[in-house]
């Protein structure tokens, strides 16, 4: 046990909040709600902001925002890549409907965080369009 004076959070509590955490926006796609805030969060994992806040940069290395941004790019990166096993209206997206639908609101949020994270699934997307799985 280590002892903190009752200031910050010791690193077994921000461990188990920790994995709250992760349950809670993968599981329940939190990530997805481009409103999210930190207190939506806070509110799901049943802990206080300052714990909470104190996760991201001593256990995540980021921000809440960040990390949010980042869960949001694997699940675009992860829905663009299974397009080809959709048979739906699907395949006629761009990128703007890919920022919506996962969770960004607005395709330059996107381009931000791709940006940011230096990710490029808009040249993933034109991949599948070559490949004539997306038109």
């Amino acid at each position: 046990m280590s002892c903190n004076n009752g200031k910050h959070p010791g690193r077994e509590i921000l461990e188990d909040l920790a994995k709250r955490i992760l349950d809670a926006v993968y599981g329940k796609h939190l990530y997805l709600n481009p409103e999210m805030k930190l207190t939506d969060l806070v509110n799901e994992v049943g802990s206080n902001r300052t714990y909470v806040s104190s996760v991201f940069p001593r256990i995540f290395g980021t921000n809440f925002r960040e990390f949010i941004n980042s869960v949001r790019l694997e699940y675009a990166e992860s829905f663009i890549k299974g397009l080809n096993e959709r048979k739906s209206d699907d395949k006629c997206l761009n990128m703007e409907d890919i920022a919506i639908i996962s969770g960004f609101g607005d395709k330059r949020t996107l381009y931000n965080a791709m940006k940011r994270n230096k990710v490029d699934i808009s040249s993933l997307l034109k991949e599948e369009k070559n490949r004539g799985k997306v038109k």
